[in-house]
């Protein structure tokens, strides 16, 4: 089994560079390959690769642009690398010298099958979500490295975290938010930021009732935050919905008023994404092969964004897991967690990632409308775009 997680980041000459993860399975380290994107087509172009851990889950970049970061579930570690000017990785070792293999632990205590990685804004701490561990291991960030922050495991008021999924940092590093797959809630956390021995040290968020969760629907996937930080919205891989709630003052998801039914999806949503503008978002359906395009409206609602078919989904590869918009709002890209089916002659393809243009918010394949990225029989994990270098032109 294999996996891929993709990330983009801009560049001076040709419009920006990818990061794509790929896991060879459980016994063999995984690879980050990076790809540099063309400013005018949108397609990807093969520049480098380097190993990461095992089983490699979570890929995303520091907000400088300067470092990347793959979680690594099997062997339950991070990967830190450092970005180039040419986009290129390479490894970024310890503080101490050694291998750029950053342990996930809390309070020393070695972690279980990490699985989601989430920056604070101002670059300074990272957070990882634990799906065996059913916990959040905490970091600070010196020059790119990671090291654990000391007496920082949470307690929760109510259930602990179970099978932690994905964790999210709002906009303004004040909160974060944990999807807990299984037992269909997301719980909420503030995040220190007095600037003493305990900045960056997450605590729990608590609701009138005295807990720090509030329900979904099943199976939530993914919590996104909008930039205005006015809304929340969940995928709920379980029954094809995205939950949408209101954010009160203390960072608390609430439920809107009325109490409005959850938005359908295709089969299997597994995130919402949403433009720089925000103004549009997009959901990747896994078992439905395909996206979902939405408009936003002032009040938060996602209102189908209807093609020229009078549907409001294109067509993906086979079990698309999540997507990609560049910073520009020019193109977004698609991981496909698994190969194509099988061609006319019975032979599996190869894994790819789709591409798309767009323009007034909807989704059209460029051409050509993937790219190979892997073998068969490996899987895509996620797709994430962030900031750019500063020496870097914005595209």
């Amino acid at each position: 089994m294999s996996c891929l997680v993709l990330l983009i980041s801009g560049c001076s000459c040709i419009g920006g560079y990818a990061y794509v993860a790929i896991d060879n399975g459980p016994d063999y380290p995984g690879v980050v390959k990076s790809y540099a994107i063309d400013s005018k087509t949108g397609q990807l172009k093969y520049l480098s690769q380097l190993d990461t851990g095992q089983l490699p889950r979570a890929i995303t970049l520091h907000p400088s642009g300067k470092y990347a970061y793959v979680v690594n579930e099997y062997s339950t570690n991070i990967s830190q690398y450092k970005i180039g000017p040419d986009g290129k990785l390479s490894p970024l070792p310890k503080a101490d010298g050694s291998d750029n293999l950053v342990a996930v632990e809390v309070d020393g205590t070695l972690g279980s099958a990490p699985v989601s990685i989430a920056i604070t804004p101002s670059g300074k701490f990272a957070y990882v979500a634990e799906f065996g561990g059913n916990q959040i291991a905490q970091y600070r960030i010196d020059d790119g490295r990671l090291s654990s922050l000391k007496n920082a495991d949470v307690i929760n008021p109510c259930p602990r975290n179970y099978q932690a999924h994905s964790i999210t940092v709002d906009p303004s590093g004040k909160h974060a938010y944990v999807t807990n797959v299984t037992i269909g809630t997301v719980s909420q956390y503030n995040i220190n930021n007095d600037g003493g021995n305990d900045e960056g040290k997450l605590s729990t968020l608590k609701n009138a009732d005295g807990c720090n969760t509030v329900d979904t629907g099943k199976n939530p996937y993914s919590v996104t935050i909008d930039h205005s930080e006015r809304f929340a919205y969940v995928a709920n891989s379980g029954d094809d919905t995205i939950t949408q709630y209101n954010i009160g003052p203390e960072g608390e998801l609430m439920m809107p008023p009325n109490n409005p039914p959850p938005t359908h999806t295709g089969i299997t949503p597994t995130t919402v994404v949403i433009t720089s503008l925000g103004n549009n978002a997009y959901v990747p359906n896994g078992y439905g092969a395909s996206v979902s395009q939405y408009t936003i409206e002032a009040d938060g609602k996602l209102s189908p964004l209807k093609n020229a078919d009078g549907g409001n989904t294109v067509n993906a590869g086979y079990v698309p897991i999540s997507i990609s918009v560049t910073p520009s709002g020019k193109f977004a890209y698609v991981a496909n967690q698994e190969t194509y089916p099988r061609n006319k002659e019975g032979v599996l393809e190869a894994l790819r990632i789709s591409q798309f243009r767009i323009k007034d918010g909807e989704l059209s394949p460029l051409d050509p409308d993937n790219v190979i990225v892997g073998y068969p029989k490996q899987q895509a994990a996620s797709v994430a775009t962030v900031g750019r270098n500063p020496w870097w032109h914005i595209w």
